[in-house]
């Protein structure tokens, strides 16, 4: 992970990230939500910033060995991230970073939270309740699960299963 400090400075991934939105967006302070960091393998960083005076999220992820930028473009994907277009500020919301070497997403896309790119209609049909047309995140664990508020619901979305040899 040779990029890491840069993953970590919040500066240096201010303009990482502003560089994501479209012409004209103004990106506020930048604060680093959560790491996770398994060493010599991946590193995921979930950043908070607010974009245009609004609240939202980005994750910069380095996986060792893996082609990010080829990644970036799979099919899975690019559908993935068509869902959760035009929720998300950034022009792209899966980007590859040749600087960091990183792929940069904006939420509601997490390829390992495909639930999260869902609409609230989609949510609502899906689950048999209804809900408001945007939820809050009000917990987030970059590739691994997602917490969300809206309407009295909160819905906790799963990557997947622990496995801590328990039954």
């Amino acid at each position: 992970m040779p990029k890491l400090a840069r993953l970590l400075d919040r500066d240096a991934m201010r303009a990482v990230l502003a560089r994501s939105l479209p012409d004209g967006a103004a990106l506020g302070e930048l604060a680093i939500g959560r790491v996770i960091y398994k060493p010599g393998e991946t590193v995921a960083v979930h950043y908070e910033g607010a974009v245009d005076g609004t609240r939202h999220d980005a994750v910069a992820t380095c996986i060792a060995g893996v082609d990010l930028a080829a990644r970036a473009r799979m099919p899975r994907y690019r559908a993935l991230a068509q869902r959760a277009n035009g929720r998300s500020p950034a022009a792209a919301t899966i980007s590859y970073d040749d600087e960091t070497g990183a792929l940069v997403s904006s939420l509601p896309f997490d390829p390992r939270l495909p639930a999260l790119a869902e609409d609230a209609p989609e949510l609502s049909r899906r689950l048999g309740i209804a809900l408001p047309e945007t939820l809050e995140l009000i917990g987030y664990k970059p590739r691994s699960r997602a917490v969300l508020r809206g309407d009295g619901h909160v819905l906790k979305a799963c990557g997947a299963i622990a496995r801590s040899g328990r039954r």
